[in-house]
Order: structure tokens, then C-alpha cells, then sequence
């Protein structure tokens, strides 16, 4: 069991120490408990913290159903069973990216990078900082500039996006994404509230929404 992504807003969803919600690149948007049962396999009560991600879950059945992938179709994710069944150290993935519209967000080990044009990054130290307060660009240039070519580099291997919200959704995306990078108060979370917004403060993004570059 594993849910497809964070806490929204707009429910009783309660993130605790996580900053964000559904739908933004901060943790809450995409850290989720995950829990396996196998009696026979699995010891009941282990945890694993290593990176994974739900594109795991089809070569995982297909390894514990013993069935042999043809090769034809490749998957995105790795199996876990041998790291949850003890035969294998480390973890299944160096890297998790994530990309959405203009944000995309890289986790590599305990370090985690935010990206979101027109805004710019964000380095934060996860070990330390769960809620993702302090940005780290100015103090690890070193990690800065690793994780923006990794992130780069895969960015390269995909293509485009084949699909977008809308021009609302994508102001109201960007318009969150900058409220958090600067520990702000979210401002708007929905077409609703970016009405009242753009009301109350005489503004014209409802007439150019991609001319949004932060606040």
C-alpha cells in the first residue's frame, strides 16, 4: 500500500514537519509511507530507507511473481527485493528526479535540489533540515553544481512535456513554488483564490500567466 502522492490542501491531510502538499516539489508533495506484506519473505517490523519510488513496484511483482521481463518493454523503476530481503547493500536508486510543468526536483542521497524556471534552485540538506528551511547554494557550490548537471543530464535523455495544466494552473503552480522557496505563507492554491488574488491587488497575470518570475 502506498499512496500516488502527498497531502493536498483542500482535506484533512496533516504533512506534520514536511513542507508543501500535493502538487509542488517540496516533500510533502511526494514523500509517502509505503508498506509491503509477504509473511514468508519479508520480517515483520523492517523498515528500509532507502531511495525508492512507485516506478518500482512493477519489477518488484515481476521478480517475487519469478516472472522473466522479455526485454521489450523497459521499466523505469528496479525492483526491491533484494534490498528488503537482505541480499543486496545500498540502495536501488542514486538518484530520484522528479519534473512537473516549469518545477522539477532531484534527490541525490540526503541532498535534495529544486529547480523551477524562472525562479531559480534550491539546495536543501535533508538529514538536517526536513523542512526543507535552508537553502545551501551559497555554502556547497560543490553539490550545487553536481546535482544541476545530473538533473541536466536527464532532462536531456526524455523528451519534452507532452502535456501542460493550463495557464491558470501554471500561475498558481509557479505562484506556490515561489511562496516556498522563500518560506513564505502560500498566497493562492486554487483558481479561486487566484481570482480574489489578482482582485485585490490590481495584477494582470489572469492576462499573462507565463510572465510570472517570482515575487
Amino acid at each position: 500500500f502506498l499512496s500516488d502522492n502527498g497531502g493536498a490542501h483542500n482535506n484533512q491531510s496533516n504533512n506534520g514537519k514536511l513542507k508543501g502538499f500535493k502538487g509542488n516539489e517540496y516533500e510533502a508533495g511526494h514523500r509517502v509511507p509505503l508498506f509491503m506484506s509477504w509473511p514468508k519473505k519479508i520480517r515483520e517490523g523492517k523498515t528500509y530507507n532507502g531511495l525508492s519510488s512507485s516506478l518500482d513496484i512493477l519489477p518488484t511483482v515481476l521478480e517475487a511473481a519469478a516472472v522473466q521481463n522479455s526485454n521489450t518493454i523497459a521499466t523505469d523503476g528496479v525492483s526491491w527485493l533484494p534490498y528488503v530481503l537482505g541480499n543486496a547493500q545500498g540502495q536501488p536508486h542514486q538518484a530520484l528526479i522528479w519534473r512537473k510543468d516549469a518545477a522539477a526536483a532531484i534527490r541525490m542521497n540526503n541532498y535534495k535540489l529544486i529547480r523551477v524556471n524562472g525562479i531559480g534552485y534550491r539546495l536543501y540538506d535533508l538529514q538536517n533540515d526536513i523542512s526543507e528551511s535552508n537553502d545551501l547554494q551559497a555554502s556547497n557550490a560543490v553539490m550545487l553544481q553536481r546535482m544541476q548537471t545530473a538533473l541536466l543530464d536527464w532532462e536531456k535523455s526524455k523528451v519534452k512535456p507532452l502535456w501542460q495544466e493550463g495557464n491558470v494552473w501554471d500561475t498558481i503552480t509557479l505562484m506556490i513554488h515561489d511562496d516556498l522557496m522563500h518560506n513564505r505563507k502560500v498566497r493562492v492554491r486554487n483558481p479561486e483564490e487566484l481570482a480574489n488574488y489578482l482582485q485585490h491587488t490590481n495584477n494582470n497575470l489572469s492576462k499573462t500567466p507565463h510572465a510570472y518570475k517570482g515575487e
